[in-house]
């Protein structure tokens, strides 16, 4: 990131320098102005004391005509109170019967009491108002109305509307009326009396106004006479003046100020002149601070735009890194899902195995007994006769037991598949063996043969189930090798997933703050370009002033 040379420090000096600046230039006009009352009251002293003179003349005579006139038009107020109060009884009694007839139309509301109560209050205070100078039977009538008014409230209250119905029909609407024909009939001859009063007083304050303008326009004919003589006196005084101030008022102060007037504007002329040397000052330590201000925020705008891209990028690389321990987060749980499968797998084939094992021990224990029977036969050959049932139930035996094998093989699966060939050549054996029975006198050298191969074929069968056992026994172990292993790798596999997990969270939390560091960088920016724009602005309005003289022609 580009470092920016334009340091806090020598912008708070500059800022300083230019409050001085201004201050300076602020005392100086502040200094004219001071000059130009100053002089302006001696000027105008005299005249001015002759102009409030007449001024307050004028204004007590205008006075004394308005003051003569409210003294004789006082009588109208007091018809205008009277008339007022008895407008505001007759409205407050409509409204006392408004509300009346509200309740008993809304016969369910519970809201009209307070509203008659409120409109019953006004008109009590209206009537007071109006009773010390009313006709008593006036007065007596709007009483009686109220009366009425409160036992039709009275009825309401205890829940009998059609009573108070009947009532306020019969009573309270009638007296109502009364009430209200008596208060017009007092009221109309007082506005009659009003009117042709307020024609009086209109009659009267015509004349005061004409007697009021004619004063005003002496006065105002007194008081412009006096301007125009002052005028004429400060225009001559403030010619030279002017031409020293309109140089300024079209931006020019590279031209010093012409020596000082004589006359009473020579002061002003002074302080105008330091405030020109001032003035120009000021703005050449302005165009200088704006010049620099203008080169700090375009390399703060390079600056920030460089970090709000490196914030972008970064931004970027976060989220693929957080996409990608996603997919990892989901292949860990995928594979700790697999072991639990293959964890049960094992422990299915581990009882396989020893199902096998024990097949393979009964299956010796069959063996065993086949060879100790085949022993027997050869030493019983010679009574192969007399034992030739025996024979045959020892075959049909032999037969079962090698189909009982077969069965025990199969269901061992891979490590059966020998002991089921052994099993087989067992069953035909004992095939064999019931045939031989039949012929076994004519054939006892074949029956030697055939039970010396019995005992060979039984001492093979019982290594071949010695073989079995031990690679059963093996295959027990080695699953329960890869049992312990899977599990191994199912709990590792847990583990990774909960820790890639975090790691998405963690890698989410950074792109974010990733981002929050574009977007304050943008904001930097743009604040940068508003103040590179802000700074151009000052410099085309600072260039409008002139600060260095023009050439000689």
């Amino acid at each position: 990131m580009t470092e920016v040379p334009y340091s806090e420090g020598c912008r708070s000096s500059i800022a300083r320098d230019d409050t001085t600046s201004y201050a300076r230039l602020t005392d100086a006009l502040r200094r004219i102005d001071h000059n130009v009352a100053a002089r302006l009251a001696v000027r105008l002293g005299t005249r001015i004391v002759l102009a409030l003179t007449l001024l307050s003349a004028g204004t007590l005579a205008l006075g004394f005509v308005a003051w003569s006139g409210v003294g004789r038009d006082s009588s109208a107020i007091g018809v205008v109170s009277r008339a007022r109060v008895a407008v505001n009884l007759n409205s407050s009694l409509h409204s006392v019967g408004r509300s009346q007839l509200a309740a008993l139309a809304d016969r369910e509301s519970t809201d009209r009491l307070p509203v008659y109560q409120d409109a019953r209050q006004r008109t009590s205070y209206w009537l007071n108002l109006y009773r010390p100078d009313a006709p008593a039977e006036v007065t007596e009538a709007v009483a009686s109305a109220l009366a009425a008014f409160d036992r039709v409230g009275e009825l309401l209250s205890i829940g009998r509307y059609d009573d108070a119905l009947r009532y306020y029909a019969s009573t309270a609407e009638p007296r109502v009326r009364v009430a209200l024909a008596l208060l017009d009939r007092d009221v109309e001859p007082r506005f009659e009396g009003l009117a042709s009063l307020l024609d009086e007083i209109v009659r009267r304050q015509s004349g005061a106004a004409t007697i009021a303008v004619g004063g005003a326009i002496l006065l105002a004919a007194a008081l412009l006479i006096v301007a125009l003589a002052t005028a004429r006196a400060l225009n001559r005084s403030a010619e030279a003046l002017t031409r020293r101030v309109r140089a300024l008022a079209e931006g020019d102060f590279a031209t010093d100020a012409p020596g000082a007037a004589s006359g009473e504007f020579g002061t002003l002329a002074t302080a105008l002149a330091e405030a020109i040397v001032r003035g120009r000052t000021a703005l050449t330590r302005i165009r200088d601070a704006l010049a620099t201000i203008a080169s700090s925020s375009r390399q703060m705008v390079a600056s920030a735009e460089q970090y709000a891209a490196g914030s972008h990028q970064q931004a970027a690389a976060v989220a693929d890194i957080s996409e990608t321990m996603k997919r990892l987060s989901s292949a860990a749980e995928q594979i700790a899902t697999g072991s639990i499968r293959a964890t049960r797998a094992a422990a299915d084939g581990r009882q396989a195995v020893d199902e096998t094992a024990t097949g393979v021990a009964s299956m010796r224990e069959a063996i065993a007994v086949a060879v100790g029977r085949g022993a027997m036969l050869r030493l019983g050959s010679e009574q192969v006769g007399a034992v030739a049932d025996a024979i045959s139930a020892l075959a049909e035996r032999t037969h079962i037991l090698a189909l009982n094998a077969a069965i025990e093989a199969a269901s061992a699966g891979e490590y059966g598949r020998r002991f089921s060939i052994v099993a087989g050549q067992v069953r035909e054996l004992a095939a064999d063996t019931r045939r031989a029975t039949e012929q076994v006198k004519q054939t006892v050298d074949g029956l030697r043969d055939a039970i010396a191969s019995v005992e060979g074929s039984g001492r093979q069968a019982e290594v071949v189930a010695h073989d079995v056992d031990a690679q059963a026994r093996r295959a027990a172990a080695a699953i329960a090798d890869v049992v312990a292993i899977v599990e191994m790798i199912a709990r590792a596999t847990t583990s990774q997933h909960g820790a890639s997990a975090e790691l998405v969270r963690t890698m989410s939390e950074i792109a974010d703050v990733a981002n929050s560091s574009a977007t304050s960088s943008r904001v930097a920016a743009d604040g940068a370009a508003r103040l590179d724009q802000t700074a151009a602005e000052l410099e085309e309005l600072i260039g409008k002033f002139r600060l260095t003289p023009l050439p000689d022609a």
